[in-house]
């Protein structure tokens, strides 16, 4: 179920070049409480629970550089604005 949702709302976001009212801050907290998590599995050993937090945390990098990407096109549209 995670799968679907998560792959659906990528493709949304790529399909709209847009992310929406989707916070910078917000996806980089959750990027790195992901990569936190991972980190604290590979420490204690417990690795059944590395499966899900390691799709987690590659839909997490995906958003992220969706989000990266789309604000780098936005402000060369601002600066295209600017020089009118």
């Amino acid at each position: 179920m995670m799968v679907y949702n998560k792959t659906t709302m990528a493709y949304k976001h790529y399909k709209d070049k847009s992310l929406g009212q989707m916070a910078g801050a917000t996806l980089y907290m959750q990027y790195f409480q992901f990569s936190g998590r991972i980190f604290t599995v590979l420490m204690t050993g417990s690795t059944a629970f590395l499966p899900p937090m390691l799709l987690n945390w590659i839909y997490q990098t995906v958003f992220v550089a969706q989000y990266l990407w789309y604000k780098k096109d936005d402000k060369k549209e601002e600066e295209e604005k600017k020089k009118e």
